[in-house]
């Protein structure tokens, strides 16, 4: 039996490239646990938030230098593979110029805006960590627009090991936010010269030959981008700016409950990252040879993503203070309960995704921006109202905010997507379904004897089995 499920994955590309990536970025996954279950101790929760504070900025400026580019670069090559050398060098073009225009902001937000970075050294860490998380994305993009995805998993993932293993051999008395942000990102660098080494001696590069279909110019890939930058944009609004709204209503101790949370939650996340990775280029295929095929695997699609999320969120809502307690002891035991509301809003945000791929791949990317715009400006005065009543406050807001998102999401690719429409039957299911479980999660005592939770979970979640072989063919 398993020799025949392994052929059978072989055989499939999507389903190889969603194995592969699923079991490295989940092992990577387990492996950075153990990083903060040794860093946020010994930082303790103050200078734990304030570690994870600059990294969140990086990422922040980091949407500068990417600009949006990721899903051009991979749509273009998924369609036009040959082209793969040209695309590469027009695209670190771009973000060259775009890396320089996200240092140019950083220097005046340091010096003009009220923050607490005021160590020279912290700013060229964080100059450093764009660059490499600019580099990476273009040549993951590249990788992933070819359908190969298992080299970014692995090197992902041996890094993540040495990680781990350099912050285990640091003493204890070293543990200083300047010595730990220095590490990290000498390991970034690290990473991201083994990924070139390899995507310069593999034959992607070499593929280069006369198409049919022109290659896109710099200007029309700046253009098409910008939607997606715009999406960037408001979707760091919604999820890292509020952060901040945070750190400046509660300081770093609460930064580093709230992040502790995310940390924990964030398998589930890459899960869905993941699946979604995987599946889009031959979403982006099959939109243009085959609509109708298209539509009926979308349909399934927002049913594993659905099953997946409540799977993983109702397990992790009803044990959070029991793997708090585990890993991190009492000083973060307030992390349980913003990870069992922090949870679903990452399945809301896998749902969020997974529209945005579908719209993607039907180039409706002008949508998104103006979609994600709207859900913006409902969600900043919402979650900096959160943020008032500390990480658990913001924790329900993020849950609020997507209730209210979602609504218009739905409808529109529910009616406005496909040649057919979604059925109201089958929304009604979906969500209904998806609402209880959050609802029946919120309410299971945390105090519970470990095997009476773990018997509720086996004895609710066993629909939820069901269901998922049903519709298990998604991607196979």
């Amino acid at each position: 039996m398993m020799r025949t499920l392994y052929k059978k994955i072989s055989k499939k590309t999507t389903l190889k490239n969603f194995s592969i990536l699923s079991v490295a970025n989940l092992l990577a996954q387990a492996i950075n646990l153990l990083s903060s279950i040794r860093l946020a101790p010994l930082l303790g929760p103050s200078n734990y938030g304030y570690f994870n504070y600059i990294l969140i900025l990086s990422t922040i400026f980091s949407i500068v230098s990417t600009f949006g580019l990721r899903i051009i670069i991979i749509r273009s090559i998924a369609r036009e593979p040959n082209q793969t050398r040209n695309y590469f060098i027009r695209s670190l073009l771009l973000r060259a110029f775009f890396l320089v225009c996200s240092f140019i902001i950083l220097i005046l937000y340091i010096n003009i805006g009220q923050n607490t970075i005021n160590n020279a050294w912290i700013v060229v860490a964080m100059m450093v960590l764009i660059a490499t998380i600019t580099l990476w994305d273009t040549m993951e993009s590249i990788s992933f627009g070819n359908q190969i995805m298992k080299v970014s998993a692995l090197i992902d993932f041996s890094f993540a090991i040495v990680w781990v293993i350099v912050l285990y051999l640091i003493p204890e008395i070293s543990f200083k936010v300047n010595v730990i942000l220095i590490t990290y990102v000498a390991i970034q660098i690290l990473k991201n010269i083994v990924y070139l080494l390899w995507l310069i001696r593999s034959k992607l590069l070499h593929k280069t030959t006369n198409s049919i279909k022109p290659l896109l110019s710099m200007p029309d890939m700046v253009k098409q981008s910008s939607s997606y930058f715009l999406l960037a944009v408001f979707t760091c609004l919604q999820n890292q700016i509020p952060v901040l709204f945070l750190e400046n209503s509660s300081g770093f101790a609460q930064v580093g409950i709230f992040n502790l949370g995310y940390r924990i939650v964030s398998p589930l996340q890459m899960l869905i990252n993941v699946a979604l990775a995987a599946i889009f280029p031959n979403l982006s295929v099959l939109a243009i040879k085959d609509p109708s095929a298209f539509f009926e695997r979308c349909k399934k699609g927002v049913v594993i993503i659905m099953l997946t999320g409540i799977v993983g969120c109702f397990i992790f809502t009803v044990f959070s203070r029991d793997v708090v307690l585990l890993l991190y002891k009492e000083s973060f035991e307030q992390s349980a309960r913003i990870i069992s509301i922090q949870c679903w809003y990452t399945a809301f945000y896998g749902i969020f995704s997974f529209i945005g791929a579908v719209w993607g791949a039907v180039n409706k990317q002008f949508r998104l921006a103006v979609f994600s715009g709207i859900s913006t400006l409902i969600a900043l005065p919402i979650l900096w109202l959160g943020a008032l009543y500390g990480s658990e406050g913001l924790a329900f807001a993020f849950i609020i905010v997507s209730i209210f998102n979602m609504v218009y999401h739905w409808y529109f690719f529910a009616s406005k997507t496909f040649v057919y429409k979604v059925s109201a039957k089958y929304s009604i299911t979906l969500w209904a379904g998806f609402l209880l479980y959050m609802v029946i999660g919120h309410f299971i005592p945390q105090e519970l004897n470990l095997f009476y939770k773990l018997g509720i979970v086996l004895c609710l979640l066993a629909p939820v089995f069901y269901f998922f072989r049903k519709y298990k063919d998604l991607i196979i």
